[in-house]
């Protein structure tokens, strides 16, 4: 079963880490059908660390996990923290496929998307 596992820094703030609990929310409706499961994870200053969001997911009958670094750039948490942490559950859990997605920033997407938001006003402050 294919899963989708949502990696972000994580906030002392927690309703910074609420918006990523959202959107985690919204996808699991939004995917249901590719993706029967949906998670989140933070490198920080949160709960659900990535080795405990990936072993939910397998307990869940997650048989593929696809990693998506919820990040802009790709500075060492994209390069090398994220890496070396799925590296590490590759070997725990040899039987599951895990593969890491490039991270939001790098998408061709990101212009329209900001383009996007200029258009409609929804700028929220920036």
């Amino acid at each position: 079963m294919q899963s989708l596992l949502i990696i972000s820094h994580g906030s002392r703030r927690e309703t910074s880490n609420n918006e990523i609990l959202q959107l985690t929310q919204t996808l699991r409706k939004e995917l249901s059908q590719s993706y029967p499961i949906i998670a989140s994870a933070f490198l920080e200053f949160s709960e659900q660390s990535i080795p405990e969001a990936i072993g939910q997911c397998i307990e869940k009958g997650a048989t593929r996990i696809k990693v998506l670094p919820y990040f802009l750039a790709a500075g060492v948490h994209v390069t090398k923290d994220i890496p070396d942490e799925i590296s590490t559950a590759r070997l725990q859990y040899r039987s599951v496929e895990v593969e890491i997605l490039p991270h939001i920033g790098s998408s061709n997407s990101i212009c329209g998307l900001i383009g996007n938001m200029l258009d409609t006003g929804n700028t929220h402050g920036i």
